[in-house]
């Protein structure tokens, strides 16, 4: 892949954590340009937006408050990864905002506000003969940043599986 062939993905995520399920949907535009600050060691930065909708799933042990609410987000992502072809390990971090439907998802969790800043570090594995797949592990943290309190935040770990258009 060249610096010049940019992209983009779509990928499923599913999380959990602090009593929450989350699936999510979504789609990644590569930034232009594609490559940025080449190492020459085999390793290369990049970046790209990522937008996405998701459901939440409460889960607590007592069903009457267990409850369920619809997000979408944006983010921009900085992903290292090795260079070339074949299997490409990659380590990264993203930035963005998430809008919550409701503030409420059981009754041990709930958020001051329905916009959360969302923040995530992750790591992958990138293959395939254009590295169009991509399986990658995310902790993701959903707060407010405290523009209003109680920040009550979020952690949840996630599976992430995409296919890249190149």
């Amino acid at each position: 892949m060249t610096a010049s062939a940019a992209g983009y993905g779509v990928f499923v995520e599913y999380g959990s954590g602090d009593s929450v399920d989350v699936y999510r949907i979504g789609g990644q535009v590569d930034w232009e340009p594609k490559t940025w600050l080449p190492s020459g060691e085999g390793w290369e930065t990049v970046g790209f937006w990522e937008g996405s909708v998701g459901y939440w799933k409460g889960s607590d042990t007592s069903p009457e408050s267990t409850q369920s609410l619809d997000e979408v987000g944006a983010k921009a992502v900085l992903r290292v990864h090795g260079s070339g072809a074949g299997l490409r390990p990659y380590f990264e971090f993203g930035e963005g905002f998430r809008l919550l439907s409701h503030v409420h998802i059981n009754a041990n969790r709930g958020f001051a506000t329905a916009f959360q800043f969302d923040n995530h570090i992750g790591l992958g594995l990138e293959f395939g003969s254009n590295g169009q797949y991509d399986v990658g592990y995310r902790f993701r943290h959903i707060s407010n940043a405290s523009i209003k309190h109680p920040n009550n935040g979020i952690n949840v770990q996630e599976l992430q599986l995409t296919y890249h258009f190149r």
